[in-house]
């Protein structure tokens, strides 16, 4: 076998993807930087990422999928997670999944006094709504925009 050879473009380190910052606007919307893993080797049905939260800094909005079921891997430190009204510790090699239709928010808080990295695996479905409840609105990723969650009666 000639080892020799350029990789192709769906083969990478991780060391050699840059990683990009991201910001959600309103708090307390996440912020970090994230790694993508899939979207840096061509993935299109699978999400993949690392995400890198700083020490008192939240993941994302505190939020449910209608459509995409996430899983979590805790790599390195340790945060708290909230989903519904409880909270729950976190640390290296902890895993978490978030079915779709959930239907109660979970949000990644980094606690602790040092960076948590979290691998992030999702099903890209381009039909997904996220329910942002603490915010009282919904995202809707087919065309990017965002409705008022519907008052019960």
């Amino acid at each position: 076998m000639d080892m020799s050879q350029q990789r192709p473009p769906f083969i990478k380190r991780v060391s050699d993807i840059t990683p990009f910052p991201y910001v959600q606007e309103h708090p307390p919307g996440g912020q970090g930087q994230i790694i993508g893993l899939s979207r840096a080797t061509g993935g299109e049905k699978i999400g993949a990422d690392i995400l890198i939260v700083e020490p008192n800094k939240v993941l994302s909005y505190f939020h449910w999928h209608t459509e995409r079921e996430e899983f979590f891997y805790i790599l390195r430190g340790s945060c708290s997670v909230r989903v519904g009204k409880a909270s729950y510790r976190l640390q290296t090699g902890d895993v978490m999944t978030c079915k779709a239709q959930m239907g109660e928010g979970h949000q990644f808080v980094n606690d602790s006094d040092n960076d948590v990295w979290i691998l992030a695996i999702d099903t890209q479905e381009d039909n997904d709504e996220v329910y942002r409840p603490e915010l009282g609105t919904i995202f809707r990723r087919s065309d990017e925009s965002i409705a008022l969650i519907p008052k019960a009666d």
